[in-house]
């Protein structure tokens, strides 16, 4: 779809599945539509492997989690979601403030204080010569 009605779709959504495969190579992934979801006050429901996406759903609080492959599960916790409008508040408010964390801009900020700091730290003396006295 078109980025320009992205937020037109995600506003006619109640909850964003977020399902991957139950593979070792989906445990370092971290699906952008998470970070999507969470700036539409979405609350998701995470079907992937324990890993870093997993991580950042139980610290932000922005959703709820389930095990990867397990459409029994995933259907039993969206009929439990249903019927709960203080968790889906709750998760929709925890993805909007924790939104604000994951902005492009402020990542890109985070990036290059970390390349900075890299390159601070292996740069050799020769190129930073001590100031005479």
């Amino acid at each position: 779809q078109p980025k320009d009605k992205m937020a037109r779709l995600w506003s006619l959504h109640d909850l964003a599945l977020i399902p991957l495969r139950d593979q070792p190579l989906f445990t370092t992934v971290i699906p952008s539509k998470m970070f999507e979801a969470m700036g539409m006050g979405i609350p998701i429901l995470m079907s992937v492997p324990e890993g870093e996406a997993t991580g950042l759903v139980r610290e932000t609080g922005a959703g709820v989690l389930v095990r990867p492959e397990d459409p029994q599960a995933m259907a039993d916790t969206i009929v439990r979601l249903v019927g709960d409008a203080p968790a889906l508040a709750a998760y929709r408010a925890a993805g909007l403030v924790a939104a604000s964390r994951f902005t492009r801009d402020r990542q890109a900020a985070l990036m290059l204080e970390t390349l900075e700091r890299v390159a601070a730290v292996r740069r050799p003396a020769v190129l930073n010569p001590p100031k005479p006295f």
